[in-house]
């Protein structure tokens, strides 16, 4: 595991929005750090000139660079769990299992990057997680969403975070967007449309995304079990329409059917990608109403 540019831009940016200084910072796993110079001129700032760009490259092997880079940025005790002791983590814990009283409610941030999807019981991983922040401290997560298959046991959607961190289970959700691996930076960023918040989030891409998240406790309260609902489901339930779609089949226009029977004299293969490209269009029109996008977390 280690901190990559996304990672490092979003640890930035949750830095800038606290407003109190980060006391006690828990990374899960050790960090290595995989960063080049034009990936850190942009945060200068955010260390108060403090951070010495050429100590943090070439540090791909070394764990301990994740904990020093952290606290450059103004964290002062960076503490790191992990289920072995192969790479010298301060806390040991298989967080397929509850965390022991003492840990909880204790840390500033709890920082996920790339650990939660490796770890076989998730959701009991994610509440020993968000258990572990105390009120007005931070959650922050980078974790694979699309075209990570075989790197661990999951690939999460956006709904997942977009449904367990509420209210109800003490947490506000203030920053998540997907992080494409391209060449160039390039950021969704999710901006809840009005009207749209219930309705369905995602991407489609041609690159691999990763999904960041930050998260702000906004209550001490833990509850033993994370509410947790899929938002259009819920918004059918609790509106329910007011009588049932019509199964009749909708007349076809004209167009649409010299459109078809073109289709159909195209070689069989071309005909696929054809259909696969309209289903595509159709699903990000819906799926990403809300995402904006950008080159930067600033």
């Amino acid at each position: 595991m280690a901190i990559n540019r996304d990672a490092f831009e979003l640890i930035c940016w949750a830095k800038r929005q606290s407003q109190s200084p980060w006391d006690q910072v828990l990374t899960l796993g050790r960090q290595a750090v995989v960063l080049q110079p034009w990936d850190l001129t942009d945060w200068k700032e955010t260390s108060g000139g403090k951070l010495a760009f050429d100590s943090f490259l070439n540090r791909n092997e070394d764990a301990s660079a994740g904990e020093e880079l952290i606290k450059h940025l103004g964290a002062n005790h960076v503490n790191s769990m992990d289920v072995s002791a192969y790479e010298g983590a301060s806390i040991l814990h298989n967080l397929n299992q509850p965390v022991p009283q003492h840990l909880r409610l204790s840390f500033d941030m709890v920082y996920d990057g790339g650990t939660l999807e490796h770890v076989f019981d998730y959701p009991e991983a994610l509440r020993n997680a968000l258990s572990m922040v105390k009120e007005g401290g931070w959650f922050l997560s980078i974790t694979p969403s699309n075209m990570w298959c075989g790197h661990g046991f999951y690939q999460l959607g956006p709904d997942v975070f977009r449904t367990i961190l509420t209210s109800a289970n003490g947490f506000e959700l203030r920053f998540m967007a997907f992080a494409l691996s391209t060449f160039s930076k390039e950021y969704w960023i999710w901006d809840p449309a009005p009207g749209k918040e219930n309705g369905r989030l995602g991407t489609f891409s041609k690159h691999p995304a990763c999904l960041l998240i930050a998260a702000k406790r906004i209550s001490s309260a833990l509850p033993e079990k994370l509410s947790v609902e899929q938002p259009d489901y819920v918004s059918r339930w609790e509106n329910p329409p007011a009588q049932a779609p019509s199964t009749a089949p909708k007349p076809v226009g004209f167009v649409r059917q010299i459109a078809s029977r073109l289709t159909a004299t195209l070689p069989w293969s071309l005909r696929g990608r054809l259909r696969h490209w309209n289903a595509w269009k159709k699903a990000a029109s819906r799926h990403e109403v809300g995402l904006r996008k950008t080159n930067s977390l600033r």
